[in-house]
């Protein structure tokens, strides 16, 4: 990312004539790509309604400040991803720094009541960004940067100075820039018979200046200019079918007499790109399971509706598929999920999806069914003999700044000392960094490659939640002010069944002592459905245990250990209990100590018995 140097002195003296006849300039579109839009207008900023209606899946697509109230606008639809907003005295660059190296970029920037806000989304599909401020119309920085290929997206007057934010690789085809004294109507209308659209319209210092662009997605534009705040007009018009792409204010001499009247004959032809697929289940390239259903999940990018979804399996399409379920989700345009009846071996699965640019196929992911087998007249599927060789990876996590814990530390110590007296070989650490969690985990999978180990543990004691059914632990050094945040500073745990269901061990056990109540929630602008870790599908010879219930919290105990983990060191070292069966009198100790509130949780795909102590 680069920043430029800029001017920024709170010296300036506002030209308050600039704001003694501010009107509004309201400009519409027919076709947008919309489902629904929202605006409200407040005298104070709008973060009620922002974090009201980010939970209902909009998007902040417009952001502005005049006649002492705040304008905005919040669209379904929009394809930006994650949103994150942040406003200030002075221009937030700390802010925006931090959030550009978490892959999102300024999609809204405004400056009102005496703060600038700057709106930021992620997965908007940009090479770069740059802003720049400065005491004059950024006339230079436009003409730079315009020749290296970048183009403006936002542009906004106030403090005394000008801000302006361009993009590159944006969808932005051609772009246009003018600056008047007069409102800028002539232009428009020149421009509109040549194909662009009214990107930003933004007045100060005396001047109106224009952008118009080319390949925003937009058909019909209309803009019509009132003293007050459109109210009406909004509502005429979202009756019509119209969307609000733009509300601006400025010095108009001789608002237009007649604004429906303004409206472009020319629209623009609008270009469609090809949806983008990426896999999330299965999240490895081949997976083996052992149940005959299997529920595929894709994140699917696409800036036109989808009209169709195949699924084929080894090359066929699945008949039953065609009847797909398309589910909202923060992080894609739309998450689709279908379940499937998977054919005994190799199920070879791809998905294709057609939208009004072309279709698109995803590539390969193979799902292995193997049907369980057990023989109860032989030991071969018994798992306990001295000479296998046990690998275990343990984290806790408690020194956390906010919410810390109090039992995790003492847990994995514990773990450790009762998995060496049972023959594991252990990997630990403690109150670690993400950058750390995700070595060690990388580390541990490495290790396990090769056939060098028949049985493979993995044990979390620390703070986790879920995200739209993902789980994530957390690491002691997350920076988490929005649940946005969390896929970029906490850690997936399925890239730690990834590691393990790569390695060839026969046994494989994932232990989450973890959802011990999420500290973020309550402050989160788009709280998850439930405090607690998503259920996660064990792959074929796994069991997966969770301290409670899928979508509840667990407790940090009032002992030494954690009441979860408390119980299972001592079952344990049982002899002679499978681990189904140690996980049974988990469940059954967990619940009657905590009087029914936590009830612990386990998904098992094991084909063979396993020992802790024989």
């Amino acid at each position: 990312m680069k920043k430029i140097a800029y001017l920024l002195f709170l010296s300036f003296i506002i030209n308050l004539n600039t704001y003694a006849q501010q009107n509004w300039v309201l400009v519409l579109n027919q076709k947008t790509n919309y489902e629904d839009q929202i605006w409200r207008t407040r005298n104070h900023f709008p973060q009620a309604e922002i974090e009201e209606f980010w939970g209902d899946g909009y998007s902040v697509t417009h952001l502005t400040y005049s006649d002492d109230k705040w304008a905005l606008v919040m669209s379904k639809g929009a394809n930006l991803g994650l949103q994150y907003w942040t406003s200030n005295e002075t221009f937030p660059e700390e802010n925006i720094n931090a959030y550009w190296a978490k892959g999102y970029h300024i999609t809204n920037v405004t400056y009102g009541d005496g703060k600038w806000a700057a709106v930021m989304s992620n997965n908007v599909g940009l090479e770069d960004q740059i802003w720049d401020m400065s005491e004059t119309y950024p006339e230079a920085t436009i003409k730079k940067y315009w020749d290296e290929g970048y183009r403006i997206s936002c542009l906004d007057y106030g403090q005394g100075g000008w801000i302006v934010v361009m993009d590159k690789g944006g969808k932005v085809q051609q772009q246009i820039w003018r600056t008047t004294k007069q409102y800028p109507k002539k232009e428009i209308e020149e421009f509109w018979g040549k194909g662009f659209s009214i990107h930003q319209l933004t007045y100060g210092q005396g001047v109106w200046a224009l952008v118009m662009s080319k390949g925003l997605g937009w058909g019909v534009q209309r803009w019509q200019t009132s003293t007050t705040f459109p109210d009406a007009e909004i509502t005429k018009n979202w009756a019509a079918g119209w969307f609000i792409t733009g509300l601006y204010h400025g010095d108009i001499a001789n608002p237009n007499p007649n604004p429906n009247n303004i409206v472009n004959p020319n629209p623009p032809k609008i270009v469609y790109a090809k949806p983008t697929i990426n896999w999330n289940a299965p999240y490895t390239p081949t997976l083996t399971v052992n149940k005959e259903e299997y529920r595929l999940k894709v994140c699917v990018k696409s800036t036109s509706p989808i009209s169709q979804v195949r699924v084929l399996v080894n090359g066929n399409e699945v008949s039953e598929a065609r009847g797909f379920e398309v589910v909202p989700d923060d992080g894609c345009d739309n998450t689709i999920e279908r379940t499937l009846k998977l054919n005994v071996g190799d199920n070879n699965l791809q998905v294709e999806i057609t939208n009004k640019g072309g279709t698109t196929i995803s590539e390969k992911r193979t799902v292995v069914f193997e049907e369980a087998q057990v023989n109860p007249n032989e030991n071969i599927n018994v798992i306990n003999d001295k000479s296998q060789k046990k690998l275990a990876f343990l984290i806790g996590n408690a020194a956390y700044a906010n919410s810390p814990l109090k039992n995790p530390i003492n847990d994995v110590r514990s773990m450790e000392t009762t998995l060496k007296d049972l023959g594991f070989e252990v990997i630990k650490i403690e109150n670690a960094g993400q950058k750390d969690m995700k070595r060690a985990i990388d580390d541990y999978g490495q290790k396990l490659k090769g056939g060098k180990y028949d049985v493979a543990l993995f044990f979390y004691a620390g703070h986790g939640l879920q995200i739209k059914g993902n789980n994530f632990i957390m690491p002691v050094d997350a920076n988490i002010k929005q649940e946005q945040d969390v896929e970029y500073e906490c850690v997936e745990v399925g890239r730690v069944l990834a590691k393990m269901e790569g390695s060839d061990t026969k046994v494989n056990i994932i232990i989450m002592d973890a959802c011990r109540d999420n500290p973020f929630e309550r402050s989160w602008s788009r709280s998850t459905k439930g405090n607690g870790l998503a259920m996660m599908d064990a792959p074929v010879g796994s069991i997966v245990c969770y301290a409670t219930a899928p979508g509840k919290t667990a407790s940090d105990g009032t002992g030494t250990n954690g009441l979860y983990t408390e119980q299972l060191l001592k079952f344990m070292q049982i002899p002679k209990l499978s681990v189904e069966e140690v996980f049974k009198q988990v469940r059954i100790a967990v619940v009657e100590k905590s009087n029914k509130q936590q009830v612990p949780w386990e998904t098992s795909s094991l084909v063979g018995d396993f020992f802790f102590k024989k």
